[in-house]
């Protein structure tokens, strides 16, 4: 939000399940290198060759790749990455848990 006064947002819809991971980040991040025409498909396309799941390393790994690709830093840049769990509540009374496999 910044500095600037008035300002768009465009609200989605998605229902997310346990797996899913959520990443915003700033328009810092999101106006990437120069020379890449289609920041959106090309961010898109380094999410989905990353080999990991964990929300702080893909965090880490778009910062530094957007900074790499850049070579400079001339706006600030956030990126917030969740993975959403599944959450049993203690209370529950029927208790869910994963399927064991039976010993043979």
């Amino acid at each position: 939000m910044g500095i600037i006064q008035d300002f768009d947002v465009d609200v989605v819809s998605e229902e997310l399940k346990a797996g899913d991971i959520l990443i915003m980040m700033s328009d810092g991040v999101f106006d990437g290198p120069s020379h890449v025409e289609n920041i959106e498909f090309w961010l898109k396309r380094k999410i989905k060759e990353m080999e990991t799941d964990d929300p702080q390393e893909i965090s880490d790994l778009i910062l530094e790749e957007v900074i790499r690709t850049k070579g400079i830093i001339d706006d600030d840049m956030t990126v917030v990455t969740s993975k959403i769990k599944h959450n049993t509540p203690k209370w529950a009374s029927i208790p869910v848990s994963p399927k064991r496999k039976k010993a043979q």
